[in-house]
Order: structure tokens, then sequence, then C-alpha cells
């Protein structure tokens, strides 16, 4: 197995007054890990997957795998070369062959034999639940199963390190989900290094031992699915992983890593200090819908108080917009059998320990 480690890489398409693809990553990658690139469309995250596959040169910076350096501006391992496998978000699987024949073909390019071809490919198909198809055509298979036969095309030469672009952007919401707790197994039993590719934050989160996010080309954050989403390190990434609920207010420094954050005259939270606040200041309180509780209107101290405009059933919870006295709208996540509904004057209680704030 291999960790991968990205120095200083930026890389540009076009002349150099264009907006970089990706500029100055550095990701460090260890072996065995689950990692994915995670952003909206355009933010270099393919562009990443591309420059650790060998596909494209970079402008400056380097990729070392283990301690063997592969890419650097103006010279690159070509992608075969590399220990590689690479999973595409269209398959890239022939039509004319069979399952065993797609699988098979990185084997034969190797001039492996042919005993050593049927163990392989019938091992390939076995992890990834397809054992018996070898003798199927691609359009004998549902979307699942095909994507499944890119999976085992790219195992069964054994690399060090998969790479996979999107690979269930194609399929439906139900059978995505599926295959999300398959290749997570998958990767667990292998102890393959895997890099993916997703604009899909729940996938992202469902699936990964390590989130980076990017936005413009920059890494905006790396961590765990669970610091990425409770603790964003900037407004782009609270954004980006999920709905917020922002309120501007005051932030005073309180010590030992506490501030006080005023919404309202009536409002103050005691929060978590962020980096750099030495006096007091503006700031944005950002809030997850989860994070607050609606209790009916009973005049309790240090709660915003607000009106029921509207509540949308989502089968597993409720989703409920309050209009607060200034106007603002407010998002809140509720369980389904709380029953509130349109015009009620309810209190929001904010979870303090759950707040981000950013100045």
């Amino acid at each position: 197995m291999a960790s991968i480690t990205i120095k200083n890489l930026s890389k540009s398409y076009g002349d150099a007054s264009d907006v970089p693809a990706v500029k100055n990553i550095n990701i460090s990658v260890p072996d065995g890990t689950f990692l994915t690139l995670l952003g909206p469309s355009g933010c270099g995250k393919t562009t990443t997957l591309r420059l650790i596959a060998g596909y494209i040169t970079p402008d400056s910076g380097e990729i070392l795998i283990g301690d063997r350096r592969v890419s650097e501006a103006g010279s690159v391992v070509p992608p075969e070369k590399r220990g590689m496998g690479m999973v595409f978000q269209n398959y890239a699987i022939w039509p004319h062959k069979t399952v065993f024949e797609n699988v098979a073909f990185g084997l034969k390019i190797r001039r492996n034999t042919n005993d050593e071809v049927v163990k392989k490919v019938q091992q390939a198909l076995s992890q990834v639940g397809l054992a018996g198809y070898d003798k199927r055509y691609p359009n004998e298979l549902s979307g699942g199963q095909q994507q499944r036969v890119a999976l085992a095309r790219s195992l069964v030469v054994e690399p060090d390190i998969l790479l996979l672009d999107e690979p269930l952007s194609n399929l439906d919401a139900k059978l995505r989900e599926k295959m999300r707790t398959e290749l997570k197994d998958l990767q667990k039993r292998t102890g393959i290094t895997f890099v993916y590719v997703t604009h899909d934050q729940a996938e992202a989160l469902a699936l990964s031992d390590q989130i980076v996010v990017m936005q413009r080309g920059e890494v905006q954050q790396i961590g765990t699915p669970y610091e990425v989403y409770e603790r964003p390190a900037n407004r782009l990434v609270a954004d980006f992983m999920g709905l917020i609920n922002v309120f501007e207010g005051e932030i005073k420094p309180l010590g030992h890593g506490k501030a006080l954050f005023t919404i309202s005259d009536h409002v103050a939270l005691e929060v978590t200090a962020p980096t750099g606040l030495t006096s007091a200041t503006k700031g944005e309180l950002v809030v997850r819908p989860e994070n607050i509780t609606l209790v009916p209107a009973t005049s309790q101290s240090n709660c915003l108080v607000g009106k029921i405009i509207s509540h949308t059933f989502l089968g597993n919870l409720m989703e409920l917009l309050i209009k607060l006295p200034n106007g603002q709208e407010v998002r809140v996540q509720s369980h389904p059998m709380n029953k509130f509904t349109d015009g009620d004057e309810v209190e929001l209680m904010i979870d303090a320990a759950s707040t981000s704030v950013f100045i």
C-alpha cells in the first residue's frame, strides 16, 4: 500500500492571468486512508485527482507516492507506472466485452498467464459481489452492477491506491446509498488508499476518514467528517457542508477560550472564541437547523422569539421556517411528532456548544 503527499501544488489552464484550477494545495494522505475531495463544480477537486493520477503535469509543486516523487513541474511518471487504479464517473466499461473480459483486460496487458487471469478475476468479482456474473454483458447489468465491474477492473491489478471520480453520481438515490456502504466496506477489507471525488456532502460524510473541502482551487479545510461539519474552518465550509442560520451581532472575549456573542438586547450566548479575537468586534454566529430547539412562547430569558410561517413534513423530521420580529427568517429542524403549526408563537433555544463564530 502507499501514502500520498502533495506539496504546494498548482495548475492553471490557459495563460497566466487565468484563475488557477488548483492553487498551492498541500494534502497528506496516510496509507490505508479513505480521503474525499469535496466541493462544488469548478472547485479544483477533479483537477487534483487527475494530477494525482498523472494525466496532468503541474505548473509547480510536487506529488509523492510513499517516498517516490511522481509529479513535479515538467516531469510526470505516466499513469500506468504509478501503481494506481481509477474508477470513472461513466464507468468506462466496454459494451461488447463480457464482465470477465472487462475485468481481465489489465491483467492481459501485463501478460499474466491464463490461470493467473482466471484466479484474479474471480477473486475481484467476489470482492465486489459479482461472483457468477462473469459471462454477462454490460447491457444485462443494472447501473450498480456496472459500477461494480468498473471497481473490479481497477482492483484486479492490485493497485496501492484507488482513485474514484464521482463514481456514484449516475445511480438513483437508493442504489447510491447501498453502494456507499459497499465502497466503505471494500476499502476496509482491502486496506487500499482511496482518494474519492464528490460534490455530495452526505456521501463524503458517510464514506470518509478525512475530507478535503475545496473552493476556488484552494483547500479550505482538512479534517474528519465530524470536524468539517461541526467545526468548520470558515463561513464557506459551514455553508457548503449543510444548512445554516446566520446571526449577526457583537462578540466579546471572556478569556480561557470563551467569548460572549450578543444577538440582541436580551439574547447573549457563551461560545467558543474564534482564533484571533482580542477585543469586542462584529461577527457572525452560525447555527445549524438541528441545533435549535423550539418551545411554546413562555417569555423565557435568553431566547429568541418568533412566529412559525411554514412547516414541511420530511418523514424523519419536520422543517419549520420561523420569522423573528426583525424580519429575519430562521430554519429549524424538529422531531416530526412535535405538533407545531403555522402561526404558532415559539421560542428558539440555541445550543451554544454547537455553534460556530466567524469574525
